[in-house]
């Protein structure tokens, strides 16, 4: 009876071991158990009470007590009672101080604390002094004394208590005692004390290696101190529990800490961090099932999202934790159903609103909650205040007031009454605003309520400022702030700072309006609020304009978010302060100062001068998307007379316009039309001119042969002319395009040209641009030196004429390189130059992706992040321009973007595109990359024939350009494949081994050696494969490539797990730490998994089934379904191994359906060969027969490797002969199937070469 009792007290939600409690136990316990089951709790109760009056007579006091712990776990706490109070009147002695605990901690925990008290001291009573269960029972009474609040009493029993513990010798109890000392100290607010005693408990559960202790003194240790107002202390404290909980697998601990450091990072408006903190508590409750905690979680995001403004996602949490809260009717409930109603109406969805408010209220008044209730009102005050319903917004503030201060509450009273005077502050009546909010004031400097003084004070100087009382806005103002900064209200005081600039712009006082909102600025950057830094910014340029600074006012709006660009002044500048209008997006100024400049040119006669005030005109307009307006602007400036660069630059624009609209044939016709007028007036520089252009077009539209040939006319025109310098540009525009199309060593010879040209006229970007270009053709082909040199000195060139954009641009390319060769730093130094160079040049953009580059080189995992709705809509804005060109490359950002998340359906369609694309502009070299990232799709989906067959056609591409390293890396996934089907790849990978080792592509190098460790490793050739592990090892430490380390640990986990599996564990566990170090999610996964199968080759089962979980739970997280759907594989195989049949089939079904929804073929082959297995073992013979040869159908099929088919064949062919040794159990008709399926099983086998000597041992059957 007491064993299904403990059961139930832990573990009641586990139906394995009810079920393990209802086999193993007889009589009463196991009826008990089979009615749970049978009724799965909805009728436990009603079974109980039947035990119970069966059992009326029992003098037995174990049965009542088991029955009334059983009550306890199931909700019925009246019935506990009952049951607990009969054991009490049959026992006696220790049983009879162990029931009367029990009864203690229920009515501890409903709160009936008094009760609770009475059966602890009652308890006590019947044990001596001096007996060691005394210090239990005085921990529970302090606790209890404590939850009352009578703090000596509760001091006294933990005294007593360390003072038993210690004289039993109990380190660790003590600990724990005065672990409760401390608690009570701190409740009582004696800090001092509590902190010294939590430091007890720290250094002692340190040396006793209690870790989780030594977790739970170091939070508390950063509670006291956030109670001190120490933040950066406590955020420590936080900070080192939740990893040192996470390290000992307390995940309940870490989840705790996580949300208290969300709640410290929230108060201090730091709300990214806070967010972050709080989905991770939200996960890790989640994962222990806490759905308290779940709802207390999901109640802190929601306010959280509030505070940012985001009402929406704050409604969505609310609704997730209303879903879990309603199942009480509790405080918590109304408080969340309030702050619903807040949420709602900030929505302005006010009829749900009010809907929420009165279902608190209701509630509230249900539970006799009178906080509550005034809130309640509040909150309908603030919905109704914003509605302007001025009379029922007073009325619910009134009743909210008089509530709180007939609890006593007056600080609350005063909020209630500040309240008040806000709504007749909107309402205009400032003097009695002010009267009112006199009278908040002095309640709350009367009680010490500095928050609440601080809110009044800032609304009083709203309302003198509003009143032109200006010294005493300030006056309320420095007062609100220095309570502000006193309290630690750093967000507070940065928007108290605001509220004083803005005063003294108001005076005119321009140097202390900037010191202010400097002051404010520092510390939205300090707590990352970019919004608040935005509106800083704004409210900067308009000083700035003020001031007549007019560069640093377009330096203000710029960095804000939020312009709103001109006045009077601002509109007199000239067109180039349109120009500066127009690039910091303030399209409204740019067309004031624009039309302001047009007149201005119009009434001296300047038609060129006008041309460009229409050509400014016109670029807005384009940028509206109001194409007509500017095509209007742009051929008004083709009638004013032009020299010929004026014509082409406006011929260009009226051509934009067509290209946005993707009407290319338009544009197209259009400079053909200015051709034709060139060739009418004999202007042959005009028609070169011309003619380049349309080159241009033809060129980003992908129709190079077309470009090449208006190219070459317009080069001949301009070499008989003599035009040294349109000839280098054009010579280098068709180098351009044969590079795209991959003929390379004619590009190279035009770009030599084009230099020779550039520098005789002394274009020394043109020069430079080229120089970089050059090399990027090195790179490609994997002459590296070369193109190191080049980029250099590309990078000299522009250095020395000050191009941020373009160095930026240079520096980037060498990070690449640097990073292909595995040199990190480096690549990180080149990278980090790149976004400096970028910001200087204005290019956030672009500045943003070079920082992602340091990102992917620290991960070493690719793109940090990737914005996968930003690349569809910039995609769709570059075909609807028509731009092939960008359209193919965006698609295979987008593909790329796919992959690294696992969908490969949306990863293949996109780079299926941009294949397509490709192909049809001929650009030859992006074409076999797309190939080549489509096969491994392809391979990892096991369709190995279409991975094969883009491999060899990428290979073939990148044969014909020369380009080495992917070749090689072509060559070394193809030789990966041949592997897993069965062929030999070692030619394939020695060659790219040969290649990565000449050019000193590390990274690759690596690859391959690991590629040829699992060759040897798979054919048991272990000197081998030890020394191509080696030799991966020392690059890889060497160069400090840590995601490519954890999968050399896999590798080297995999080589020991046969012979030293000790070895092979730790293995595992240091890919598995180095993997969650870099917050690498699917390679911790991977890792757990591993463990997971060495634990199950060791037949430590609850170990593997340990790992495994955590494995699917990570995957899960990320969707990769082929290492989830693999994880289950190993699970269903657990299960088999257990000879927990019915689980392991059920799993392995699973796993079928899912594996051929998916097209994971050998997947599919392990869960039918799992499902035959345990229909043999469930002696379902004919029904194991039919499976295996389902599966020996499927692992004759493209998609199964190897070694999956000879393990299949071996283990039907093993099994098999079993069955037939005992044909007692077949019929006639079973024998047959069976030797025949065996005789499949030996075909399949001997086609594919598979060894069955020394399994075929058959004899008589």
């Amino acid at each position: 009876m007491r064993t299904i009792a403990g059961f139930l007290d832990g573990v009641i939600k586990d139906d394995r071991v009810i079920e393990r409690i209802a086999l193993e136990t007889h009589g009463t316990i196991s009826s008990l158990a089979r009615a749970v089951l049978a009724s799965n709790r909805a009728g436990a109760l009603s079974h109980l009470d039947e035990i119970a009056e069966q059992n009326s007579a029992s003098r037995d006091h174990s049965l009542w007590f088991s029955l009334g712990m059983i009550s306890q776990q199931l909700g019925s706490l009246e019935r506990a009672v009952s049951h607990l109070s009969r054991a009490l009147e049959r026992a006696s002695g220790a049983d009879a101080v162990k029931v009367l605990s029990r009864l203690g901690s229920i009515y501890a925990n409903v709160e009936d604390l008094d009760r609770a008290i009475s059966l602890y001291r009652d308890a006590l009573s019947r044990l001596e002094s001096g007996d060691p269960e005394r210090a239990g029972i005085l921990i529970n009474l302090s606790m209890a004394y404590r939850e009352a609040r009578r703090w000596d009493d509760a001091l006294q029993c933990s005294s007593d208590a360390i003072y038993l513990l210690r004289s039993s010798g109990d380190r660790s109890s003590v600990a724990r005692a005065i672990m409760e000392e401390a608690e009570i100290r701190r409740e009582m607010g004696d800090l001092s004390s509590a902190e010294e005693l939590y430091r007890t408990c720290l250094e002692e559960f340190e040396r006793l290696g209690e870790i989780p202790f030594v977790c739970r003194s170091l939070e508390m240790l950063g509670r006291i101190s956030q109670l001190r107002g120490e933040s950066r202390r406590a955020e420590d404290l936080f900070d080192m529990a939740m990893h040192r909980y996470e390290h000992c697998h307390e995940i309940e601990g870490a989840s705790r800490t996580a949300l208290l450091l969300g709640d410290l990072h929230a108060i201090e408006g730091r709300f990214s961090s806070a967010e972050e903190c709080y989905l991770k508590a939200l996960e890790g409750f989640r994962e222990v099932s806490d759905r308290e905690s779940v709802a207390n979680t999901l109640l802190s995001l929601a306010r959280l999202y509030g505070s940012m403004g985001e009402w929406r996602g704050a409604v969505e949490r609310y609704r997730e934790a209303l879903d879990i809260l309603q199942s009480e009717q509790s405080q918590d409930l109304a408080r969340a159903l309030r702050e619903m109603g807040t949420a709602c109406y900030r929505l302005r969805d006010y009829e749900m609103a009010q809907n929420y408010f009165m279902k608190s209220l209701e509630l509230s008044e249900a539970l006799g909650e009178r906080d509550g209730m005034a809130a309640s009102h509040t909150g309908m005050g603030h919905m109704l205040s914003d509605l302007g319903d001025w009379d029922g917004a007073v009325e619910h503030y009134e009743r909210g007031a008089e509530l709180l201060r007939e609890m006593g509450d007056l600080r609350g009273a005063a909020a209630c009454t500040s309240n008040i005077a806000s709504v007749y502050q909107m309402m205009g009546d400032l003097e009695k605003a002010l009267d009112i909010y006199h009278d908040a004031l002095q309640i709350q400097e009367r009680l010490g309520d500095m928050q609440g003084a601080s809110k009044t004070l800032n609304n009083m100087g709203l309302v003198y400022q509003h009143m032109g009382e200006i010294e005493a806005a300030e006056r309320n103002y420095m007062r609100c702030l220095e309570l502000k900064e006193q309290l630690g209200d750093v967000h507070g005081a940065a928007n108290t700072h605001i509220n004083l600039a803005t005063l003294y712009e108001i005076q005119r006082r321009w140097d202390d309006a900037i010191t202010h909102y400097q002051d404010a600025l520092e510390t939205f950057e300090a707590i990352g609020d970019r919004r608040g830094m935005a509106a800083v910014m704004n409210n900067l340029g308009n000083v700035y304009e003020e001031k007549g600074d007019i560069l640093q006012a377009i330096k203000s709006y710029r960095m804000s978010m939020e312009l709103d660009g001109g006045d009077a002044s601002i509109a007199k500048i000239s067109w180039n302060l349109g120009g500066l209008y127009q690039r910091i997006g303030d399209a409204e100024s740019a067309e004031k100062c624009y039309r302001a400049s047009l007149e201005a040119f119009q009434s001296i006669g300047d038609e060129r001068g006008a041309a460009y005030a229409l050509m400014g005109l016109g670029s807005i307009a384009l940028e509206r998307g109001l194409w007509d307006d500017a095509l209007d602007c742009f051929k008004r400036c083709v009638d004013l007379r032009l020299d010929t660069p004026e014509a082409l630059r406006v011929l260009g624009s009226i051509a934009s316009v067509y290209e946005r609209k993707g009407m290319w044939q338009e544009a197209l016709a259009e400079y053909r039309k200015v051709l034709e007028r060139f060739r009418g007036m004999g202007d042959s520089l005009g028609v070169a001119a011309v003619l380049s252009t349309i080159g241009n077009l033809l060129a980003e539209q992908g129709h190079w042969d077309d470009a090449l040939e208006h190219y070459s006319e317009s080069l001949e025109i301009f070499e008989r002319l003599g035009d040294g310098y349109s000839t280098a540009v054009t010579t280098n525009n068709m180098a351009n395009v044969l590079y795209r199309r991959g003929e390379w060593d004619r590009a190279l010879n035009l770009y030599s040209k084009a230099m020779e040209h550039f520098q005789r006229v002394g274009d020394m970007h043109s020069y430079g641009a080229t120089l970089s270009n050059i090399a990027s053709i090195h790179y490609r082909r994997g002459e590296w030196e070369r193109a190191i040199e080049l980029y250099h000195k590309s990078l000299e060139i522009f250095e020395g004429l000050e191009d941020s954009g373009a160095s930026a641009m240079v520096l980037n390319n060498l990070g690449l390189l640097y990073h292909r060769r595995g040199e990190w730093s480096l690549a990180v130094d080149h990278f980090r130059l790149a976004a400096e160079c970028a910001m200087r040049a204005g290019d956030h953009e672009a500045a943003t992706e070079f920082r992602a580059n340091i990102d992917m080189v620290r991960s070493c995992r690719g793109e940090a992040s990737v914005d996968i709705d930003g690349y569809l809509k910039k995609l769709e804005e570059i075909e609807r321009a028509g731009d092939v060109e960008m359209a193919a490359e965006m698609h295979g950002i987008l593909a790329n973007a796919y992959a690294d998340i696992f969908r490969w359906e949306e990863a293949l369609d996109h780079y299926q595109k941009s294949l397509e694309l490709f192909e049809r502009t001929g650009d030859r070299y992006s074409a076999a990359e797309t190939m080549f990232n489509m096969a491994l799709i392809y391979r990892d989906r096991g369709e190995w024939s279409i991975a094969e067959d883009l491999l060899s056609r990428s290979m073939s591409e990148f044969r014909a350009l020369k380009a080495s390293p992917c070749y090689s890396m072509s060559r070394l996934n193809l030789g990966l494949l041949k592997e897993i089907r069965g062929a030999d790849p070692e030619e394939d990978i020695l060659s790219a081994i040969t290649t990565f080792e000449s050019i000193g592509a590390i990274p690759d190098l690596c690859e391959a050696y690991l590629a040829m460790a699992r060759v040897k490793l798979n054919r048991g050739e272990m000197s081998e494969a030890r020394f191509y592990l080696s030799e991966a090892e020392t690059l890889i430490l060497k160069t400090g490539y840590d995601s490519m380390k954890i999968r050399l640990y896999i590798e080297w986990g995999d080589f020991y797990l046969s012979q030293a599996p000790f070895e092979a564990r730790s293995s595992y566990q240091k890919a598995l730490a180095l993997a969650r170090k870099m917050g690498l999610t699917r390679d911790e996964g991977v890792a757990l998994r591993s463990l997971g199968a060495a634990s199950l080759n060791a037949g430590d089962y609850d170990e593997a089934e340990e790992h495994l979980q955590k494995a699917l739970t990570l995957f899960k997280s990320i969707n990769s379904m082929y290492d989830l759907l693999s994880t289950y594989a190993l699970m269903a195989t657990l299960y088999f191994n257990r000879k927990d049949h019915s689980r392991a089939e059920e799993t392995a079904l699973l796993l079928e359906r899912q594996a051929r929804r998916l097209g994971y073929r050998d997947l599919q082959v392990k869960a039918l060969e799992v499902i035959a297995g345990c229909e043999l073992a469930t002696s379902r013979t004919d029904a194991a027969v039919s499976t295996y040869l389902e599966a020996l159908n499927i692992a004759q099929s493209d998609g199964v490797s190897k070694r999956l088919l000879t393990e299949l064949t071996r283990n039907i062919v093993s099994s098999l002969q079993d069955i037939l040794r005992e044909r007692a159990n077949l019929s006639d008709l079973s024998a047959i199937k069976t030797v025949e399926c065996l005789l499949e099983a030996l075909r399949a086998g001997l086609t594919y070469r598979v060894d069955f000597a020394d399994d075929i041992v058959l004899g008589g059957a």
